[in-house]
């Protein structure tokens, strides 16, 4: 039977996680993470979203344009006739997609810093979980992009020496982003020195 994590059961801010059980054979579950990101991600997801609909439906607008006025020979009769739906039923694709997406990852991204390990959550349909041992930190790298800087967030990314032990933590608040990056470094640092 898979180990799937719990949607609701998170601990409090600054509470621990319930040990299983030395006697009951329970493993460990996988719980959320703490922390949200910053609410204004939603702004930054939101912008992002409109700004590919936008240029998506202008190419959608051009195609049907195209099929229906310049008598393309090429395209069948009932393509060109309905030329203007394939516009019409993104346009409402999109605007639900802007509605709805945003908000709704929003609800899903989390992350936490614990002494040993960065963790985060991800995704809104798919979910992905994902725990990084600040030991195998190779790089922090704090980024802000000009929509991030208008809405005054970041993204924090650490690495390690493979693809698939790097995680990103998008939508954080700048200020806390700096200030994570800075002391991942040094905490990662300070494991490794230790190592040796």
């Amino acid at each position: 039977m898979m180990n799937t994590p719990p949607h609701e059961a998170a601990p409090g801010p600054g509470e621990a996680p319930e040990p299983p059980g030395p006697d009951t054979g329970e493993t460990a579950r996988l719980r959320p993470p703490l922390h949200r990101v910053s609410g204004r991600a939603i702004g930054v997801w939101t912008v992002r979203l409109l700004l590919a609909s936008a240029f998506t439906l202008a190419l959608a607008c051009a195609l049907a344009w195209g099929a229906s006025s310049l008598g393309w020979a090429w395209i069948p009769a009932w393509a060109r006739d309905n030329a203007w739906l394939l516009p019409a039923v993104y346009a409402v694709y999109a605007l639900l997609k802007v509605a709805i997406v945003p908000s709704w990852r929003y609800r899903v991204h989390r992350w936490e810093v614990a002494d040993d390990v960065v963790y985060t959550r991800t995704g809104w349909v798919s979910r992905s979980w994902q725990l990084v041992p600040v030991s195998r930190l190779q790089t922090v790298d704090h980024t802000q992009g000009w929509l991030e800087r208008m809405f005054d967030v970041a993204t924090l990314e650490v690495q390690t020496a493979s693809y698939a032990g790097s995680s990103t933590i998008e939508g954080l608040d700048e200020k806390e982003a700096r200030r994570l990056s800075e002391e991942l470094a040094v905490r990662a640092g300070a494991l490794r020195d230790d190592a040796t």
